[in-house]
């Protein structure tokens, strides 16, 4: 009987070694943080740029900035940008990807124009 009972206990204390152990390693999972958007240093600045019918002119700073487009007619538009991703900004209410080139800034519209062809990269000089 003794052998029996020492067969017994011994099961018991593997058992409770074992939960101990279950619930020790789930209460040290990591807990998932927020995921945090590094923002390309190198953004941050003033940016001009040109086409046949308007000025730009962009300021960033901390991945948040202001872009104004000049007609040259005195008709001025500024729209708030914000980078969203690693290649993504959002100006006003619309997604454009960007990328940066040897202190220049290609930003691109990705929606479609008038004709059904994307509208031509734009690329912004870095002007301080």
């Amino acid at each position: 009987m003794s052998k029996k009972w020492l067969t017994v206990g011994l099961m018991l204390l593997v058992a409770l070694g074992l939960t101990a152990c279950s619930a020790r390693s789930s209460q040290e999972q990591p807990v998932e943080e927020e995921t945090v958007l590094a923002i390309p240093e190198n953004l941050d600045g003033t940016y001009a740029a040109s086409t046949e019918d308007e000025n730009y002119h962009l300021t960033m700073k901390d991945g948040q900035g202001t872009l104004i487009s000049d007609d040259g007619a005195g008709n001025k538009i500024v729209r708030q940008v914000q980078v969203v991703d690693p290649e993504g900004m959002m100006v006003d209410e619309e997604y454009m990807l960007y990328r940066v080139e040897n202190h220049q800034l290609y930003i691109q519209d990705i929606e479609y124009d008038y004709d059904g062809e994307l509208e031509a990269e734009k690329v912004f000089k870095r002007t301080g």
